[in-house]
């Protein structure tokens, strides 16, 4: 069984400053041939990339458990796509240069697929 492709991660950064939350998109194909339990999250700790160097230490990303907002647990049927936009998913910390605020990130998610019985 092959993982899903996860393409379009982001962040929407407009007016992410420190002590305030932005949402976390990304879109999930399955590849299979068949239909399968697909389950996505963010690494923990969180891996990203920022546009402005330095910058990927600040993001906090809410992931890697089940009661995390940060997470998808779905069945997709073959070939399926389907869009995900995790609200609040992610903050900056109160620490971060001022130059961190309205930078663009990507975060890496993980998934795994298992069969949907």
């Amino acid at each position: 069984m092959t993982d899903l492709e996860v393409t379009n991660v982001s962040v929407t950064t407009d007016g992410l400053l420190p002590t305030q939350n932005a949402d976390l998109k990304f879109r999930i194909k399955n590849l299979n041939p068949v239909a399968v339990r697909g389950v996505a999250k963010a690494n923990t700790p969180a891996i990203v990339t920022s546009s402005v160097p330095g910058c990927e230490t600040h993001l906090v990303v809410a992931a890697g458990t089940t009661s995390s907002h940060a997470y998808v647990d779905e069945r997709f049927e073959a070939g399926e796509a389907k869009n995900f936009v995790i609200e609040d998913a992610v903050s900056i910390s109160n620490t971060s240069p001022d130059s961190c605020e309205g930078a663009d990130y990507t975060v890496k998610i993980q998934t795994s697929a298992t069969s949907a019985g």
